[in-house]
């Protein structure tokens, strides 16, 4: 366990010993309290941490036993919103994703520039009418600019799900098709093992099988282009 780690389990070890009086004297311990009294543990964790949330702390669980014990049953975290809240200067600057491609080119993007790059994301989709609970597919290699748009997707609160842009469009549909998307981010080419494939056959076939798809959302260009897809009739079957 990292410093930081160490020093945030400190300070709730103290928080907690402050509130209730008691003392700890091990790791062995504390975890025995937080066992025997999940309520208690549990609620100064959540105010300890101060993680971003909406609806009510309480009660921290519901239920008994493994299978019908909820926590936080009333209380709602955004990830996006928790993974990117905003922390000291230092962490702010420091790089939050590197992604280093198969000819050695690095990128970084530092936790501010996640943030302000995942939430224009966020804005460019709700102003295109997506809704909480609607959902939203990629075609993407792993880059930055998908880890973009998955914040950017789960911060309005859609459903997001992605796959490598090696499957054909079979393997994709048999995922995608279930669920209906209103919006794809699609790369039209990726390199691999020295070579350039392009996607554009690849995408036109999953497209057509997609009729829900309304926005279409091309990766790694700045900015990213989007395309409304033109309303048509809905095809059944």
């Amino acid at each position: 366990m990292n410093g930081g780690a160490m020093s945030q389990l400190h300070a709730l070890v103290q928080r907690i010993e402050a509130a209730t009086g008691r003392h700890f004297p091990d790791a062995a311990a504390f975890h025995e309290f937080s066992c025997r009294e999940p309520e208690l543990f549990w609620r100064h964790a959540l105010e300890a941490f101060g993680m971003p949330f909406d609806g009510q702390p309480h009660p921290a669980c519901a239920g008994s036993g493994v299978r019908e014990t909820r926590f936080f049953p009333q209380l709602q975290l955004n990830p996006a919103q928790w993974l990117l809240w905003p922390a000291s200067a230092e962490i702010e600057q420091a790089s939050a994703l590197t992604v280093v491609n198969e000819l050695g080119g690095q990128e970084d993007c530092s936790r501010a520039a996640l943030r302000d790059r995942a939430m224009r994301v966020a804005a460019g989709l709700d102003a295109a009418g997506l809704r909480a609970g609607e959902r939203v597919v990629a075609i993407g290699h792993n880059s930055i600019g998908l880890i973009e748009a998955f914040l950017g997707t789960v911060a309005l609160g859609a459903v997001w799900s992605s796959v490598g842009p090696d499957l054909g469009p079979p393997a994709v549909l048999s995922r995608f098709g279930q669920l209906e998307p209103s919006v794809i981010f699609v790369d039209e080419s990726y390199r691999h093992h020295g070579q350039q494939h392009d996607l554009h056959a690849h995408l036109g076939a999953v497209l057509e099988a997609l009729p829900s798809v309304r926005l279409i959302v091309r990766l790694h260009r700045s900015p990213p282009q989007t395309r409304r897809r033109p309303r048509g009739p809905r095809r059944r079957g």
